[in-house]
């Protein structure tokens, strides 16, 4: 058995601020919580003591935790075990992290040297690092370097000279991509005591931004350490879980279904991959892109491999997790998806990022009860004037991250980061001030789409994600008011709870009484 979590606070109540309950009625005066679940919410004065702690929000805003509908925790465990090139401003500072790098190395004899997150879109010369200027760097040991989308990467010679050569890999320029890079992640990515040993860092970054819940695209050997972190009981974050599309037959041999585990840690469903990024210009498009007219991108299956996959994750009882960012893929992921769907969706199938959407797939995605996890992150990040989005995608930037127009015609939606960057009152920030106007969203409805919306897209409308009788204390204190537009754009997080216990705070008065 599971140890028990950390012991939460036996009765606190908070008071004096603003309550957002994303539950559906009128922000309430109090909330009280008692041994880690909401016990009462209410308007007016505020039970009597009776023995209870009061947490004063001094004017500040009381939320539910922020549900991350979309994350890798083997991608962020990973990041604290290399050179940070998110920063890099051109293929020089990549080179110049790799050089300077003299930490440990992954992979056989620990010596791979891998770099995570650059954005070469936002360099001056908008290109990939070569194999060349790596060579520079680094001649001795193997270094891959990695596109912020995890899409793309650019190898040097020592680490070609390792791989096998593959439909994705462009010997001559170092260029990797796809399901050949993902082989390589494979093959260097630690063991679980490695993710072990990183998960309370991991865990203290998802806190300070507010997040008490995620929902991660999980490797096996994130599984295995989160496995053991909870058995610990120091599992301080809710975490479902889906699985790469290669461990589909092992969930279905043993009979795992959507929901197996317990409030901390529960298998959820796979994670299919049906193309690839705009970044990349993998992404699936019906038209060329803009910027590379010789292509549409990558289908990563045709139709019939496609359907056959979502047929057998679905009989199996899993939620099926499809990545499809272009048009051309939406539409393919559709037609497939379409007989799985004619009794509803029960599971709450979804298509992950949803792109690329003209008005014809709006309608159809509406139609067919799927859910969309979408990215507000990659509006703010990506969608600017002159930014990638428009590179890419030239006038289609218009139906680009289209989240007014998919909440109109009545697509189900949660949000989630991708950790691009993990952050969701930057998410927040970015889906009500979208570059595109006509796709701004609220703030009550931001709001929503990053808490309840995201738990009933993981199935847990009943455990988390409102502030409501009987559901977990997860909670969350910010600065400011989420609703005030003005003050959504420099809010902070204050402090956050999980089941209750204060697991971050900015300072120390943030800390309930003793």
């Amino acid at each position: 058995m599971p140890a028990p979590a950390r012991t939460p606070h036996e009765r606190l109540v908070f008071t004096n601020g603003r309550i957002r309950t994303c539950a559906g009625h009128e922000p309430a005066d109090w909330v009280c919580v008692e041994r880690g679940q909401i016990a009462a919410v209410g308007r007016g004065a505020p039970p009597e003591p009776g023995g209870a702690r009061h947490f004063d929000l001094r004017g500040r805003t009381l939320i539910p935790g922020f549900c991350d509908a979309h994350v890798h925790l083997t991608w962020v465990g990973l990041s604290f075990l290399g050179p940070d090139v998110s920063h890099a401003d051109g293929p020089e500072a990549v080179c110049a992290a790799i050089a300077a790098w003299d930490g440990p190395g992954r992979g056989p004899g620990d010596a791979w040297i891998v770099g995570d997150g650059f954005d070469e879109t936002t360099w001056p010369e908008k290109r990939l690092p070569t194999r060349d200027e790596l060579d520079g760097a680094e001649r001795r040991r193997p270094v891959v370097v990695k596109r912020v989308c995890g899409h793309v990467g650019v190898a040097n010679s020592p680490a070609l000279e390792a791989i096998p050569a593959g439909k994705h890999t462009d010997f001559a320029t170092g260029r990797i991509a796809e399901s050949d890079l993902w082989a390589l992640n494979d093959r260097l990515r630690p063991g679980p005591k490695t993710f072990t040993r990183v998960m309370p860092r991991l865990t203290q970054l998802l806190h300070r931004h507010g997040i008490t819940a995620v929902h991660d695209v999980t490797s096996a050997e994130m599984l295995r350490a989160l496995q053991t972190v909870r058995a610990h009981g120091d599992l301080e974050l809710r975490v479902s879980c889906s699985l790469p599309t290669d461990r589909l037959d092992a969930l279905c041999a043993v009979g795992l279904q959507a929901g197996f585990g317990d409030a901390w840690l529960r298998i959820l469903g796979i994670k299919f991959f049906a193309d690839g990024s705009l970044g990349a210009h993998t992404a699936f498009l019906r038209q060329p892109y803009t910027d590379a007219p010789d292509t549409r991108g990558v289908a990563l299956h045709d139709a019939d491999a496609l359907g056959s996959l979502l047929r057998q994750g679905d009989a199996a009882g899993l939620q099926l997790m499809i990545h499809a960012i272009g048009d051309a893929t939406l539409e393919r992921v559709l037609d497939c998806a379409a007989p799985l769907l004619r009794n509803g969706n029960p599971l709450r199938h979804r298509l992950e990022h949803v792109e690329v959407t003209p008005p014809d797939l709006v309608s159809c995605l509406a139609d067919s009860g799927l859910w969309a996890c979408v990215q507000p992150n990659f509006a703010g990040r990506w969608s600017q004037p002159g930014g990638m989005n428009e590179q890419r995608l030239g006038a289609r930037l218009e139906h680009c991250n289209a989240y007014k127009a998919l909440l109109d015609a009545g697509v189900p939606l949660a949000f989630g980061s991708d950790c691009m960057p993990i952050g969701p009152l930057y998410g927040l920030q970015s889906a009500t001030a979208h570059p595109v106007e006509a796709q701004r969203v609220t703030p009550a409805t931001a709001l929503e789409l990053y808490t309840a919306r995201a738990a009933d897209c993981v199935l847990a409308t009943n455990s988390f994600g409102r502030i409501a009788p009987g559901l977990a204390a997860d909670l969350v204190v910010l600065d400011g008011d989420p609703l005030d537009p003005v003050a959504l754009q420099t809010v902070r997080v204050g402090a956050t709870f999980v089941a209750g216990r204060c697991v971050y705070t900015a300072d120390s008065r943030s800390r309930p009484p003793a």
